[in-house]
């Protein structure tokens, strides 16, 4: 009935950390810093004081920072 979430947290930008460029990496991305640049994920969070600044790409996205760009 229930299924076990086998993704793994593979990747982590802090709270305190900007990030610039591309990040390209096979499961979970957790932001809850700045990224300026894309992201490609099989999962990826953003924390509530997250800034995204590019486009993110995913099976899953949970939003709870802002975001400029696109989601696919």
């Amino acid at each position: 009935m229930f299924t076990k979430n086998t993704e793994k947290l593979e990747a982590l930008i802090g709270a305190n950390s900007n990030f610039r460029g591309d990040i390209d990496t096979k499961g979970t991305l957790r932001i809850d810093g700045t990224l300026v640049g894309n992201a490609n994920a099989d999962w990826i969070i953003l924390g509530e004081k997250s800034g995204i600044k590019g486009d993110l790409t995913s099976r899953g996205i949970v939003v709870g920072g802002r975001i400029e760009g696109n989601l696919r």
